[in-house]
């Protein structure tokens, strides 16, 4: 679900005696990210095509920095999607960003907890 790399890459800048980077990272995605994708869900119920590519860049290159690359790609598509023009009517490729990012969320929350707990 979270690519591994990303995380070690996170984990690497942790220095003698000072807190995991990666918890708080990942605590800050979770702060952050469930009101990009509320701006997204809102933004295609109102063909906000601006608001859209703005919300999915933004979750884009937060979920990248985490380690969610499919749900990166995912925004990537919409942002694309939403440069490109009027929104199409079609809610599916919303769904699919809501769906990743609930398994996202529940990797993060696993993750978080064994780190607790380790």
């Amino acid at each position: 679900m979270l690519d591994a790399k990303a995380l070690d890459t996170i984990r690497a800048l942790r220095r003698p005696g000072a807190p995991d980077p990666l918890l708080k990272v990942l605590r800050m995605y979770l702060d952050s990210s469930p009101k990009l994708v509320a701006t997204i869900k809102q933004a295609a119920a109102g063909q906000d095509s601006e608001a859209m590519r703005k919300a999915a860049h933004a979750l884009k290159s937060a979920s990248a920095n985490v380690g969610a690359l499919k749900l990166a790609q995912l925004c990537k598509e919409v942002e694309l999607a939403a440069k490109a023009g009027p929104l199409p009517g079609d809610p599916a490729s919303v769904d699919a960003i809501t769906r990743e990012y609930e398994r996202v969320q529940e990797a993060i929350h696993q993750h978080t907890a064994e780190a607790s707990v380790g």
